[in-house]
This record gives C-alpha cells, structure tokens and sequence, in this order.
C-alpha cells in the first residue's frame, strides 16, 4: 500500500513539473522577446533620423549633371597634343574644382540616407514583432519662414497665362525662395509667372505652390499649353534677342551660385560664339608681306616766279 502510494505521488509531482516547466517557457520566452524589442528600441533611438538627405541628394546629383553636362560643352575635355587639338578654356579649373566639391558633398549625402533607411527598416520590424506603439517615422523636411511648404525641393517656374512650366537649376533649400521667385520672373518677363516645387522628377501635378500652397493641378490653365497655342502667352517680346533677355536671369543666378567671374552660365552670345570653330594661331600660316612701293619721286618745287605753261607766253 505504501509502494503504491508513493508511486501515485510521484506521477503527481512528475505531472506537476512538467506543468510548471510548460508554463515558464512562454514566461521565458516572452521576457526574451521583451529583451529584445526593448534593445530594438534603443538601437532606433540612437539611429540618425532623415532630414532630407535623399531629396537632396537626388537634387545634388541633378545639379553635378548639369555642371557636367556645361564642362563638357565649352570642351573642358578637349586636349592639345604638339600642333594639334585646343586646350580647355581656362574657366575649366575652377568649374572641375565645383565638380569634385560637390560629388563629395553627394557621397557624404548618400551615406546619410542610407544610415536613414535602417532606421526606416527597424522601425518596421519593430511594429511586426513588438506590436505597441512603435517609434515615429521620419516626416520629410519641410521649409519654413517664406520657403516651401509642401512639393520637395526643386524650384520650378511655372508661366501662369498657359500653364507652361521649366525647371530652375539651383534648389529649394537655403532660404532661397526669394532669389528664385526673381530668376522665374527675369527668365519670363513677358508673362506672369509664379514659383512651384516639387520633388525631384516627380510629376508636374504634385508640385506647389510656393507663395500660396496651391497645387499646380488647380491652376485654371493647367496644362493648356499641351493643347493649345496662345501666341500672345510668351516669355520674350517680338523681336527680342535670347541674349537680352536672358542677361538679367543669368546675373541672378550667378549670384545664387556665388560663382566667380568666368565660371557662370554661358549666355546665349557667349554660346554662340564659342560654338563658331577658331583657327589655331600655329597653325595659320602668316602671308609674306607685300613688298613696299617704291616712292615716286617728288616734282620740282614751283618758284613763284616761274610760269606755270613754260611755252606759253604770256
């Protein structure tokens, strides 16, 4: 009887262990679960969070293309070998010193963003497996004081009579709406115009407006220039030269740049006259000089005396 008993209670005790066991695995469990999602946290704490770096990495990168695409048509590439060939015009070292400045400032950008995107990707992680209110995630920069509202960071002109619109090289960012809003009027002067953003390459109908937050897409005349010509919605007069026209923009930009002489955009005269070839001074052949003409020699010296008709008499 005693045998019997003692092996009842220890069935009982076995069971019961096994009960407890069972119970704390999901205790265990969860506590390293616990663990885990509070070091996930901490790890997207201390991540960097995304200030913009990949809307202006993409706008740096549009610009170095640009900058490049400039060096490439004034010949920055060209090379002269003894005779032959033209060296690049010497405005090339300071535009090639930009070039190297600015792909170090895309790296750096890029770097940034990606650093960013981890913290993108653990946050994530962190709503699928920790559950709760996970982190906040990055809002996208926004301008304030004047500047951009909402769009991103590319500044376009946008020609209110027919919807016609263009891209300006520099940016939305640094406090430039100012600037821009006169490079937009000075490269249309012949038609009210207005100053939109969007992000880069994105589709016209995203972008705003800067001075009122309007959407490109609510203009009255939207697109009208797709399906219509007007001819008195123009940027230039009759009869006005690009060249002209384009002086006063060109200066804002190169103010906006802060570029030194030599360095700023090619006007439209300057374009053309460096798109005419000229010949290499070696290798023109100097003509030989003309020989001189002998002096013919100077008549006698008529006295005041002398008879003007010697055979004559008068």
């Amino acid at each position: 009887m005693t045998m019997a008993l003692s092996g009842k209670v220890a069935r009982r005790l076995s069971r019961l262990g096994l009960a407890l066991a069972l119970c704390a695995a999901p205790l265990a469990g969860a506590s390293a679960q616990t663990l885990d999602c509070e070091r996930l946290r901490a790890a997207i704490d201390s991540a960097p969070r995304d200030s913009g770096e990949a809307q202006a990495a993409a706008q740096l990168r549009a610009d170095i293309e640009r900058l490049a695409a400039r060096a490439d048509a004034i010949g920055c590439e060209n090379q002269q070998f003894l005779f032959f060939g033209s060296p690049p015009p010497p405005e090339c070292g300071g535009i090639k010193q930009r070039l190297a400045g600015m792909r170090a400032r895309y790296d750096a950008l890029r770097m940034r963003s990606a650093d960013s995107g981890r913290r993108q990707a653990m946050i994530g992680q962190y709503a699928e497996f920790c559950g709760g209110d996970a982190p906040a995630g990055d809002e996208p920069a926004r301008e304030t004081g004047g500047g951009l509202a909402r769009g991103g960071s590319e500044a376009v002109c946008v020609r209110k009579c027919d919807g016609y619109y263009f891209p300006l090289t520099p940016s939305m960012s640094g406090g430039r709406a100012e600037q821009l809003r006169d490079l937009c009027q000075a490269s249309c002067p012949n038609a009210e115009v207005g100053l939109y953003s969007r992000a880069p390459r994105a589709d016209i109908s995203t972008a705003v407006s800067a001075e009122s937050g309007d959407r490109y897409a609510d203009l009255p005349n939207a697109l009208k220039y797709t399906k219509k010509f007007d001819a008195s919605c123009t940027c230039k007069k009759p009869q006005q030269g690009w060249a002209e026209l384009l002086g006063r923009a060109d200066q804002i930009l190169t103010d906006i740049d802060g570029e030194r002489p030599g360095e700023g955009p090619l006007t439209v005269k300057q374009a053309d006259d460096r798109s005419r070839a000229q010949p290499d001074s070696k290798l023109v052949e100097k003509a030989p000089p003309k020989p001189k003409k002998k002096a013919k020699p100077a008549p006698p010296a008529i006295s005041p005396l002398d008879s003007p008709f010697p055979d004559r008499d008068f």
